[in-house]
């Protein structure tokens, strides 16, 4: 297993280098980008770069890291528009702000456990 800043640190770029461009070239619009062919020409290049599944075991072909390891990774990938994680962010915001001040504060909270929790998984 690689470890886990290098794999943030490659996200980002990948992200950065790879995704954005296109993602901002079609303002976001993935289907507008080539919907499913470019989905797996994006596939294959994280798989080219090793990044491909970090949450996948790595007997089928992933890297195997653990819930905490794998958070900051995936949240370097969240800066991309169309990739799930990036959309499960856009759509629980408005449920936090409906949800008002105590559950807002429980996601707080849980933030910044799992902040403290990866700081000493690493």
């Amino acid at each position: 297993m690689r470890d886990v800043d290098a794999l943030v640190t490659a996200t980002s770029e990948f992200i950065r280098e790879t995704v954005l461009p296109i993602d901002d070239e079609h303002d976001g619009d993935v289907e507008a980008a080539g919907g499913d062919e470019l989905r797996l020409r994006r596939q294959a290049a994280a798989r080219e770069a090793g990044l491909l599944s970090p949450h996948g075991p790595v007997d089928c072909g992933g890297l195997g890291l653990s819930m905490v390891q794998r958070a900051p990774v995936f949240e370097a990938a969240g800066y991309s528009r169309d990739l799930p994680i990036a959309k499960i962010a856009r759509e629980i915001r408005p449920f936090r702000i409906y949800d008002g001040p105590s559950e807002v504060h429980r996601w707080s909270i849980a933030k910044r456990a799992v902040r403290t929790i990866a700081g000493r998984d690493r």
